[in-house]
C-alpha cells in the first residue's frame, strides 16, 4: 500500500473541504463568537447584579434585626448601633413616616411633607406619635421649597430655639443655596431637610421626621432594575418590617451603588462588541477572498501551448500557421460569440510548432499592432483580448486568448461567426436564436 498516496491524498481533499466551505466556516465561527459574546455579557451582567442584590438583602436584613419591632417601636438601641454597615438605608412606617435616611441621595424620595406645619412662624415641639421621639422643629420657606430644621431631644441641649435660628441662616433666600450648605456648616446636634415645591426631597441629614405618601414607598420598594440619580446607578432592595403577627409596619428600603459595575459592563459591552465586529469583518474578508478566487479560477483562462499540443483542436483551441487579417478576425468573433477561446499563431493542424517570423522586438510590436487594429477595426463592436508570445523550442509561437463577448454578437463585415468543434463558421439563423437567448438568458 502507497501510504504517502494516501496521505496525499487525504490532505488534498481536507484542502479541497476547507476551501470549498471556508466561507460558510467563517460566517458560522463570526455568529458562533456573536453567540458566545452576547452570552458572556449577560451572564456577567447577572453575576454582577446578582452579587449587589445579595449584599443589599444582608445589610436589609441586618438593619431589620437591629430595629427588633415587637409591637412599638423602640429606634434608641437601633440609632446608637454600629453594626450597620449599608453606606444607604431609607426606612419608613408603614403611613409614611421617614424613620432613617442613612447616606441621603437627593431625589430618591418624592411626595414629601412636614409633620406640622405650623413650626413656620416658632420653634415648636412635634412628637411623632408612631415612634413616640419628640423634636424641636423649626422652617423657613425659601425660593423654590422649605428647609426644615429639628433637634432630636431638645431637652438634653442648650437653647435649642437659638441654635435652630442661628442654622435657619446658613441656608440662604433659595433653594439653590439651600442644597450647598455643607454639614459642617450646621451644629451637630442640628437635622434638617430640605423640600422643593414639588415635594422632592432634596436633602436630609441623619432621621429628620418627615411624612412620605405610602404609595410613593410602595413604588420604590417595587423598582425592578437600576434608577439613575445624581449621574450614579443604584440597585434597589426592599425589605418589609412586619409585627409579631406577621404585620406589615414599615419598609427598609437599601438603594446599592454600582455606578463602577455599570462602567465596567459597558466597556465589557464595547469590548464585545469591537470583537465582534472584528470576527464579522474577519468573516467578510474571507467570503470576499473565497469569492474573487472562485471567480478568478472558474473565468476562463488561456490554454497553455504544452497542454494545446498535448490535445489539439478543440471548441476553444485554434492552431494557425499563419492568419491573414480577415481570416483571423472571423476566428476571433467566433470565439467570441460562442465561447472563450485561445488561438495560437505559429502551429499547424498537425500540432507542429512552425513559429512566426516575430524574432525581434520590433516584428513583436507590429504583430501586436496588426491584432489591436483587427479587434477595434474590423470586428463590430469592438472586443478585447489578450496577446502574449512564447518560445517554444527556440520559435515564437503568439498565443491569443478572446474571452466571450460581452454583447451578445460580433460582426466581421455584418457577417456572424460562431465556433463549432473544431472549425470557425457562419452562423445559421437557428444559431444566432441560441446564442441571443443564452446570452440573455
Amino acid at each position: 500500500m502507497n501510504f504517502a498516496a494516501t496521505d496525499d491524498f487525504s490532505a488534498k481533499f481536507i484542502y479541497r473541504v476547507i476551501r470549498r466551505r471556508a466561507p460558510m466556516f467563517a460566517v458560522v465561527f463570526a455568529l458562533l463568537f456573536s453567540i458566545i459574546a452576547v452570552a458572556q455579557y449577560l451572564f456577567v451582567r447577572h453575576g454582577v447584579y446578582k452579587s449587589a442584590q445579595l449584599q443589599s438583602q444582608q445589610w436589609a436584613d441586618e438593619v431589620a434585626a437591629e430595629i427588633a419591632y415587637n409591637d412599638k417601636w423602640d429606634l434608641m438601641a437601633y440609632r446608637r448601633s454600629e453594626d450597620i454597615e449599608a453606606p444607604h438605608v431609607f426606612t419608613f412606617t408603614s403611613d409614611g413616616i421617614v424613620i432613617e435616611t442613612t447616606g441621603f441621595i437627593p431625589g430618591l424620595i418624592g411626595r414629601a411633607k412636614l409633620l406640622d406645619d405650623s413650626i413656620f412662624t416658632e420653634p415648636k415641639t412635634v412628637t411623632v406619635a408612631e415612634t413616640g421621639e419628640t423634636w424641636r422643629e423649626y422652617a423657613i420657606k425659601v425660593r423654590g421649597g422649605i428647609v426644615a430644621l429639628g433637634i432630636w431631644n431638645p431637652q438634653d441641649v442648650n437653647a435649642p430655639d437659638e441654635l435652630l435660628k442661628s442654622a435657619a441662616h446658613e441656608f440662604g433666600s433659595t433653594i439653590e443655596d439651600a442644597v450647598k450648605v455643607h454639614t459642617r456648616q450646621i451644629s451637630a446636634q442640628v437635622d434638617y431637610a430640605i423640600i422643593d415645591d414639588s415635594g422632592n426631597l432634596l436633602s436630609e441629614v441623619d432621621w429628620f421626621p418627615l411624612k412620605v405618601e405610602p404609595s410613593s414607598i410602595s413604588e420604590l420598594a417595587k423598582s425592578r432594575g437600576l434608577i439613575q440619580r445624581g449621574g450614579k446607578s443604584y440597585l434597589l432592595v426592599s425589605k418589609s418590617i412586619l409585627d409579631p403577627r406577621g404585620n406589615d409596619v414599615g419598609t427598609i428600603i437599601v438603594p446599592k451603588e454600582v455606578t463602577g459595575e455599570e462602567h465596567v459592563i459597558r466597556q465589557h459591552i464595547v469590548f464585545n462588541a469591537i470583537a465582534t465586529l472584528a470576527s464579522w469583518l474577519a468573516a467578510l474578508v474571507v467570503v470576499v477572498v473565497f469569492l474573487a478566487v472562485e471567480d478568478w479560477r472558474h473565468r476562463p483562462q488561456a490554454a497553455s501551448l504544452e497542454d494545446a499540443l498535448k490535445n489539439g483542436e478543440s471548441q476553444s483551441v485554434e492552431f494557425k500557421r499563419g492568419l491573414p487579417d480577415k481570416t483571423l478576425a472571423m476566428a476571433i468573433a467566433a470565439f467570441a460569440n460562442t465561447n472563450s477561446g485561445t488561438i495560437f499563431l505559429g502551429v499547424d493542424n498537425d500540432c507542429q510548432v512552425v513559429g512566426i517570423d516575430c524574432d525581434s522586438p520590433t516584428r513583436k510590436d507590429e504583430e501586436l499592432k496588426r491584432l489591436r487594429q483587427i479587434t477595434a477595426e474590423k470586428i463590430k463592436p469592438a472586443i478585447s483580448v489578450t496577446a502574449d508570445f512564447i518560445t517554444y523550442e527556440g520559435k515564437v509561437v503568439l498565443r491569443i486568448f478572446v474571452p466571450r463577448s460581452e454583447q451578445p454578437l460580433c460582426f466581421v463585415d455584418h457577417e456572424i461567426y460562431v465556433r463549432e468543434q473544431s472549425a470557425s463558421m457562419k452562423a445559421t439563423p437557428e444559431q444566432v436564436e441560441r446564442i441571443v437567448a443564452k446570452f440573455y438568458g
